[in-house]
Order: C-alpha cells, then structure tokens, then sequence
C-alpha cells in the first residue's frame, strides 16, 4: 500500500515460485486500502500465457467490472522466464 489517498505506488513484490503456462492468467485485483470503511475494488488486470514469452516489463491495464469496463490505471509487472 502507499500513501494516504495517491494514484501511485511501488510494491516492488515477487510472486513465490515458478507459474506454468496451465496457470495462466493471472489475475491481479487493485483495492484502495481504506481504514475507515471497507476497501473498495478499483479494478483488475490479467497476465495471459502469450505475454510469458520472453523476458520483458509489461504494462498491463487495470479495469473496472461491470458492463462498460473503464480503464483506470496500470501495472507494471517484470515477466522472467524460469529454464
């Protein structure tokens, strides 16, 4: 989580293990952290089996739900090949 209230921010986090193919997409839901009522989803993003081709930093688009999605953010993910 970042700061209070701010459209950025860096979590520098790795995902444990090694993902197949089998496992993909990956879906990655962005909450807004809020301490005084109940987190709220802002949107959601999936990683597919075809962008794990090679190693590469994605820009994957974060999305709300509903009938209309709307684009609302990105997330930056470094994708590493295991051999």
């Amino acid at each position: 989580t970042g700061p209070p209230d701010t459209h950025e921010t860096t979590l520098d986090h790795w995902l444990p293990g090694a993902y197949h193919a089998d496992y993909h997409p990956l879906r990655f839901s962005v909450y807004d952290d809020d301490p005084v009522t109940s987190d709220e989803l802002i949107g959601a993003c999936e990683l597919t089996a075809a962008q794990m081709t090679s190693t590469s930093e994605l820009t994957l688009v974060i999305r709300t739900t509903g009938d209309v999605p709307l684009n609302v953010g990105s997330l930056r993910v470094l994708v590493s090949p295991v051999e």
